[in-house]
C-alpha cells in the first residue's frame, strides 16, 4: 500500500502499528490526503515483534484489543466509532471467526453510513454459512459484500465521485455563516498538525474554529 501511494507524485504515505504487547500510544500521525495513514492492525516488519503471525500471536491480540491493554490509539479508536465514517473492506477475510470479535469490539457504537468489502467466498466454509456471515456483518455493523473485480470497483468508484466533485462545483469554498458555533482550539505544539486538521474537519461541518496558526 506504501508503495501504491508512493508511485502517486504528492503522495507522501505515513505509517503506524497496533503491537499487543508493547507500549500505549495516545495519537497517531493523522491521514490526509496527501499524507495519507496506513496503520497495521496486526503489527509491522518495522517491528517484528508486533507482527501477529501464529495462532497463539492471534489469540494474545486479541485478549488485547479487548481488553484495551494496550488500547489502539485515541484517533483510530475515533474513526471506528465515528457515525460518519465509511470503510472499505479488500479481501479481509471475513469467513474467519475471530473478525466478528474483532469488530464487535472496534464498531462499538456503530456508525450510520454504509461500508464495503469486496469479499470472494469459496466452498470451504459453504453456502449457508457464508449466507449467515453476510447476514452477521450486514445487520450488526452495516457492511455490504460486493464479489468484483477490483479494478472495475476502483474506477466506478473514482467515476462516481468525479461526478459529484463536479457536482457540488470544484474549487468553491462554502463560506460559514455568520451565526455558525465557533470553538477554540487549544493544544500543545507537538500537535500542532492533528489541531490544523481538525480544525478543517471542524470547518466542512459546519463550525467555525479560532486556531492560533490562522489569527
Amino acid at each position: 500500500m506504501e508503495k501504491a501511494f508512493q508511485a502517486n507524485p504528492g503522495k507522501h504515505p505515513k505509517s503506524d502499528w497496533y503491537h499487543a504487547g508493547g507500549q500505549a500510544k495516545d495519537m497517531v500521525h493523522e491521514g490526509t490526503p496527501d499524507e495519507p495513514l496506513i496503520y497495521h492492525l496486526y503489527g509491522c516488519v518495522d517491528d517484528l515483534k508486533s507482527l501477529v503471525l501464529t495462532e497463539h500471536n492471534l489469540l494474545d491480540f486479541l485478549v488485547a484489543v479487548v481488553a484495551g491493554k494496550p488500547p489502539l490509539p485515541n484517533n483510530i479508536r475515533s474513526a471506528f466509532n465515528s457515525k460518519d465514517a465509511c470503510f472499505l473492506f479488500l479481501g479481509f477475510g471475513f469467513k474467519h471467526w475471530y473478525l466478528r470479535i474483532l469488530l464487535h469490539v472496534l464498531y462499538q457504537g456503530g456508525g450510520e453510513n454504509r461500508s464495503f468489502a469486496l469479499e470472494k467466498f469459496d466452498d470451504s466454509i459453504g453456502t449457508f454459512a457464508t449466507e449467515t456471515t453476510k447476514l452477521f456483518f450486514q445487520e450488526g455493523h452495516r457492511i455490504y459484500f460486493f464479489d468484483m473485480d477490483l479494478d472495475f470497483f476502483a474506477a466506478e468508484l473514482r467515476d462516481r465521485f468525479m461526478k459529484k466533485q463536479k457536482h457540488m462545483g470544484q474549487g468553491q469554498v462554502s463560506e460559514l455563516p455568520p451565526n455558525a458555533p465557533r470553538v477554540f482550539l487549544c493544544h500543545a505544539s507537538e500537535n500542532k498538525e492533528y489541531a490544523e486538521n481538525l480544525s478543517a474537519k471542524l470547518k466542512d461541518k459546519g463550525i467555525d474554529t479560532w486556531l492560533d496558526k490562522e489569527n
